[in-house]
């Protein structure tokens, strides 16, 4: 009795791409807003600890972060967007390309030597 061959294993062309993706860091730009009532400590206090789950991050302004992570700003936008409390606020997240060519302005030099500094 014969047995025909095994069937050929599924081709995934792009799964290396795709785990690439999940696990490759970028720079994400957090901003956010919060009107009155609540204060900006207060909102702080709320928004500080997501952020300090993310990775490196730099704050370079009262309510500006620049974060180094493997999340999609989908991602992080859904941490804040689970927290009711938040609900009144804008918050912007972006993804930057922070290459020498796509980057300009004024800073003090602090900021520009977290953004020089190799990553992986």
């Amino acid at each position: 009795m014969s047995f025909p061959p095994p069937p050929n294993p599924p081709n995934f062309p792009n799964l290396a791409a795709i785990i690439a993706a999940l696990t490759s860091k970028r720079y994400i730009h957090i901003s956010y807003y919060c009107p009155p009532p609540m204060t900006e400590l207060e909102a702080l206090h709320l928004i500080q600890p997501i952020i300090n789950t993310g990775g490196d991050w730099l704050r370079y302004t009262n309510n500006d972060w620049i974060v180094w992570s493997s999340w999609t700003p989908k991602q992080w936008y859904d941490k804040f967007a689970a927290m009711p409390q938040l609900n009144q606020c804008s918050i912007l997240i972006l993804r930057l390309d922070l290459s020498p060519e796509n980057r300009a302005g004024q800073l003090p030099q602090w900021v520009w030597d977290w953004i020089q500094t190799p990553r992986t």
